[in-house]
Parts: C-alpha cells; structure tokens; sequence
C-alpha cells in the first residue's frame, strides 16, 4: 500500500514548534476573552518593536514570527521557528523573502514577497 504521507504538500505542522514570550506594545494587540487564544488578530505576523516587544507588521518592516496566544497580563507568544502560515497582502513567490505588509483596509499583520 502507498504511504499516504507522500501525497501531501503540506508541510505547515510537520516542524518543531518554538513559540517565545514577548510583551505586547498595545497598539494594535490588545488581549480579548471573547477571542480564541486571546485576540482578534491571533494568527498574523508580528515585528519587534522594542527590546522585549512586538507588534504587528508594517509594511516592509522584517518579520520575527507569528502571534499564537495573548495573555491578560501584557504578554503573548510568538512562533518563531517551525512552519506557519501567514496572511498575505499577494501573491508570495515561493523561495523568496517575506516582509511585512497592509492588508485590507490598511491593516497590519500581513506579508507580501
């Protein structure tokens, strides 16, 4: 029997996950119980934007990670290492470098090529 396991292209969950504590600026992450894992905005890229502390991406601005869970407390975790995937703002051309970006309505989180 083939193994089915090669049929997939999938790759996002086949990683080792590393998610790292970060504060959050307040911005435009802001903890919510109603939220699952504790934001609205959980799932999209996060930049640093201080020594300790993230926000979501700007355009062009360099990518650290995606937000995973915000905590009441001011924190939140961010997967740093492993396969995710992220919202975009386009088309990304596989193999090449992502960087933040707007995506509708000018909002922030996003990733473009």
């Amino acid at each position: 029997m083939a193994d089915p396991r090669l049929a997939s292209t999938n790759r996002v969950g086949t990683e080792p996950r590393h998610a790292y504590t970060y504060a959050v600026d307040g911005a435009d992450i802001a903890y919510d119980a109603t939220q699952p894992n504790g934001s609205a905005v959980v799932g999209r890229a996060v930049m640093l934007s201080a020594n300790g502390t993230v926000r979501l991406t700007a355009d062009a601005s360099p990518v650290l990670g995606q937000l995973v869970k915000v905590e009441p407390d001011g924190r939140c975790a961010v997967l740093e290492i492993g396969v995710c995937q992220l919202p975009s703002s386009g088309t990304i051309t596989a193999g090449t470098r992502i960087v933040g970006a707007l995506g509708p309505s000018s909002a922030r989180g996003y990733v473009r090529s």
